[in-house]
């Protein structure tokens, strides 16, 4: 039997991510050599995926996680979001009211009820939208 002390341990300066050296997602490195970061509009898309994925698979911490970084990115145009299924959310025309609605879902999941309630403040007409009634 192996100890653990005997097992090699990959050099992480070796390691790659997405073809580039993991070193060269340092601060240190020339841009040139860092990978390109994805667009705001891409970004909100992959996240509004993962957060639908993780909350039906009941993971709510991650969903919970994910539906803040989707709320914490800048605003960008609503067109972003036609690529991900909205079937419960049919009525939420707003990119922005989306990640509210769906960030204070992820808090109630989270039994925060503080939370989920300071999120739907600057929500207008609240009783108008049936998926923020939960």
């Amino acid at each position: 039997m192996q100890r653990m002390e005997d097992v090699p341990m990959p050099d992480p300066m070796a390691m790659e991510v997405d073809g580039f050296p993991s070193a060269a997602l340092e601060e240190g490195w020339p841009a040139s050599l860092r990978p390109p970061l994805p667009s705001t509009a891409t970004a909100l898309a992959e996240l509004t995926k993962a957060q639908a994925a993780l909350a039906f698979r009941e993971l709510t911490s991650a969903a919970q996680w994910s539906a803040e970084l989707c709320v914490a990115l800048p605003d960008v145009a609503d067109d972003a979001l036609l690529a991900v299924p909205l079937d419960a959310y049919a009525g939420i025309g707003s990119g922005r009211l989306y990640s509210s609605v769906v960030l204070a879902k992820a808090h109630f999941g989270m039994r925060e009820y503080g939370r989920a309630a300071h999120v739907l403040q600057h929500v207008r007409d609240l009783h108008r939208h049936p998926a923020a009634l939960f």
